[in-house]
């Protein structure tokens, strides 16, 4: 009986996330005959094979795909890369590296890759695969130092810091909010991931700071492709309140620039929510008294500042 990788038993991958000197991350798209995740965009890499090491297999496919070999930097922790939608299990292991010098990526196996480009962290190409949104995540908890603007309570910039440092010391910095409606009036809340401050509750779905030089109106942009891959979209700004409280061991002290989003854009989430819920008003009111435990603090905290209805 013909046994397959990641069905019948659980599949073991290897791959890249590979960077240029311009920061950008090399990406590839995956064919309508790949195993999995047809269309989605990924840090490539592949199986393997046995007697082969994690870095050998992670190596030896980018070099078969792309034709170019690979300095290494990093090993990233295994993840479970589980698909339940196409029934595959598989542990992959991520690679962090750089293309040796003078070496140019080309598409060496076009029934597997339909594109390959270099891309900013800034503006992904969607939809991601399970795995690279993993990559991301490892990537931007380790590497990635966000700086942010220390405000007072007038909105008025300080200095800049790291936002760790804001964090750790509690202080004041700004954080961008999109409340998601639809042309139909419906409500979009997501249900965080089991890392996020509001695990396994539903909260708006578009959050994230402001970074230092950016303005409020760049940041909600900048989040709206990032958390739901929104394109086409208008927004307006609700208000400003500042929102305080110790989550995850850290003390978050943020001034929320809340704003309405009105889009019909099909979201494409990223790593920081597991799913996407449409909600009527009366919906949510009625789920609200039911279940109040469904939805986070940050959810109640902007509902009380400028949502009151639907709480009643």
């Amino acid at each position: 009986m013909f046994m397959r990788k990641g069905r019948d038993y659980i599949g073991v991958s290897a791959g890249a996330m590979i960077f240029n000197d311009k920061g950008e991350l090399f990406l590839a798209k995956r064919s309508k005959n790949t195993k999995n995740e047809q269309g989605h965009w990924e840090t490539p890499g592949g199986n393997v094979e046995f007697g082969e090491t994690l870095e050998e297999a992670a190596k030896r496919e980018i070099y078969e795909e792309y034709g170019v070999e690979l300095d290494i930097i990093e090993q990233f922790p295994t993840a479970d890369h589980l698909i339940p939608a196409e029934k595959q299990h598989w542990v992959a292991t991520t690679f962090l590296a750089r293309i040796k010098p003078g070496q140019v990526p080309t598409i060496k196996e076009p029934d597997k890759c339909d594109a390959i480009g270099w891309f900013s962290l800034d503006a992904l190409p969607r939809p991601l695969s399970i795995i690279t949104k993993l990559d991301l995540k490892e990537y931007e908890a380790h590497y990635k130092a966000e700086m942010v603007d220390v405000v007072d309570d007038q909105n008025e910039i300080l200095y800049k810091t790291a936002k760790t440092k804001a964090h750790k010391l509690g202080l004041l910095h700004r954080t961008v909010i999109g409340e998601v409606k639809t042309s139909a009036g419906k409500m979009l809340l997501v249900k965080q991931a089991s890392d996020r401050q509001d695990a396994g509750q539903y909260v708006h779905p578009i959050g994230g700071h402001v970074r230092s030089g950016e303005t409020e109106d760049e940041a909600i942009k900048r989040e709206a492709m990032e958390e739901m891959g929104y394109k086409d979209f208008t927004y307006k700004l609700v208000g400003k309140a500042i929102f305080n409280r110790t989550v995850l061991g850290r003390h978050e002290n943020h001034l929320f620039i809340v704003y309405e989003i009105t889009s019909d854009e099909k979201p494409e989430l990223n790593h920081e929510a597991v799913s996407v819920k449409a909600f009527t008003p009366q919906h949510l009111q009625q789920t609200i008294r039911k279940t109040p435990k469904l939805f986070g603090d940050a959810f109640y905290f902007v509902a009380r500042q400028f949502n009151k209805d639907v709480l009643e």
